[in-house]
């Protein structure tokens, strides 16, 4: 007979997507309640592709995850060090914010934030998409 417990969470296997390259991956621990990634995509540019993407972390990631996408390693740098110029403009392409807990920042989100002030994307720009 076996016994099953509900009350262990299940850890994710964090995600292979063609066209992607983790720049960095968090697990949740004492400082931060959530998983994380900000992710290198280096493929076609199109809300369907990105879109896809997000999808697979929504899945994935049952109750807490935050995700930015960035189409340039030259993006994320200038991001890390707060460099809002047009490498960031162009190679910022959303972030993607999921809370369904009820702790902590942005709770009851589920939602993708449109970056990319230049480029494919661009009109997007400053909107949101909820999952």
């Amino acid at each position: 007979m076996a016994l099953w417990s509900c009350s262990k969470e299940i850890i994710p296997t964090r995600p292979t997507i063609n066209n992607i390259e983790y720049l960095r991956y968090w697990e949740p621990n004492e400082k931060r309640p959530n998983y994380g990634a900000e992710l290198l995509y280096t493929g076609e540019i199109e809300y369907g592709k990105i879109y896809d993407i997000i999808s697979v972390f929504n899945k994935t990631y049952g109750k807490a995850v935050m995700v930015d996408i960035y189409t340039s390693k030259e993006a994320y740098l200038a991001g890390v060090n707060q460099e809002y110029g047009d490498i960031f403009n162009e190679g910022f392409i959303l972030g993607y914010v999921k809370n369904l807990t009820n702790r902590g920042a942005y709770r009851g989100f589920n939602e993708i934030r449109w970056m990319q002030e230049k480029g494919e994307l661009s009109h997007l720009f400053g909107s949101v998409t909820t999952l």
